[in-house]
C-alpha cells in the first residue's frame, strides 16, 4: 500500500556536510561534553551516508545526557532506518519518559513495531498518537495498512476514508482506497476513481508507476467486463 517516507534522510549536498561536520569537530574540540554538538553532529553524518559515525555520536550524547530527548529520537530513527526495528523500539521506548513530543514519539514507535511484524502493538501506539492528535492522518492511513495486512478490510476501509475525512489532500489514502476497492472489494468503478485523484494529488514519486499501471489494468477490466486474474498486491510503502 501507500505510505509517505519516515525516518530516511537525504544524501545531497555532501560539500555542504563535510564544511558543517568540520565545525562541529572543532566546537567538540572546545566543549567535548556538548551532548547538543554530538547530535548535531551525528546527523550530519547520517545525512553524509556514514551511520558507523552518526550512531557513536548519537551514543556519546546520551552517555553525556541520558535525558536528551533528541538524540534517542535521531538513534531510533537511525536503527529504523537501517530496518533495525528492535533496535529503534529499544530507543524509542526508553525515550517515551522524556516525551515531549507529544503524538510524534508514539508514531515512531507504531513504525518501529509496524516494521518488525508486531500489528497489535504497533496498532496500540498509532491510536494513542491519533488520541493525542487526532490529526495524525499518517498513524491513521498506517493503521489502515495494518488492518489490510491482517485482512480486516471493514476497518481499512474506514480508516482510509477518516484520514480523506481529515486530509482530502493526502494523496497515499486515495491510493491505499484503490487498492483496497480493486483486489479485495471488487468494486473496479470506485478503484479507478481512487487511483485518480492519487495520480492528481501526486505527480511523481515511488508509487506513481505503480498506481498507473494499476488504473489501466482497472479500466481494461471495466471495458472488457471479465474477471481478472487474481493478483495479489502488497501494501505500497
Amino acid at each position: 500500500m501507500v505510505q509517505a517516507g519516515c525516518g530516511s534522510r537525504s544524501n545531497h549536498g555532501q560539500g555542504d556536510y563535510d564544511e558543517k561536520i568540520k565545525k562541529a569537530q572543532r566546537a567538540l574540540e572546545k566543549d567535548y561534553q556538548n551532548s547538543k554538538t554530538h547530535t548535531y553532529l551525528g546527523i550530519l553524518y547520517e545525512k553524509k551516508g556514514l551511520s558507523t559515525q552518526a550512531e557513536k555520536h548519537y551514543r556519546i550524547a546520551l552517555d553525556i545526557d541520558d535525558q536528551y530527548l533528541e538524540a534517542y529520537v535521531n538513534l531510533g530513527n537511525l536503527y529504523f532506518s537501517q530496518k533495525d526495528y528492535p533496535g529503534a523500539i529499544q530507543v524509542f521506548q526508553k525515550a517515551l519518559p522524556l516525551n515531549r513530543k507529544g503524538d510524534e514519539l508514539f508514531e515512531l514507535l507504531g513504525n518501529a513495531y509496524k516494521g518488525s511484524g508486531q500489528f497489535n502493538e504497533a496498532l496500540e501506539h498509532y491510536q494513542s498518537a491519533c488520541k493525542i492528535n487526532p490529526q495524525n492522518v499518517k498513524a491513521l492511513n498506517s493503521m489502515g495498512m495494518i488492518y489490510y495486512e491482517i485482512q480486516d478490510f471493514d476497518k481499512a476501509l474506514s480508516a482510509f476514508n477518516s484520514v480523506i475525512d481529515k486530509d482530502p489532500n493526502y494523496g497515499d489514502a486515495y491510493g491505499n482506497l484503490g487498492i483496497l476497492y480493486d483486489f479485495n472489494l471488487h468494486q473496479k468503478e470506485l478503484a479507478i476513481q481512487s487511483y485518480q485523484k492519487y495520480l492528481e494529488l501526486n505527480k511523481e514519486g515511488e508509487n506513481v508507476s505503480l498506481i498507473q499501471d494499476l488504473l489501466q489494468k482497472a479500466k481494461a477490466s471495466v471495458e472488457k467486463k471479465v474477471d481478472p486474474i487474481p493478483t495479489v498486491i502488497e501494501p505500497m510503502h
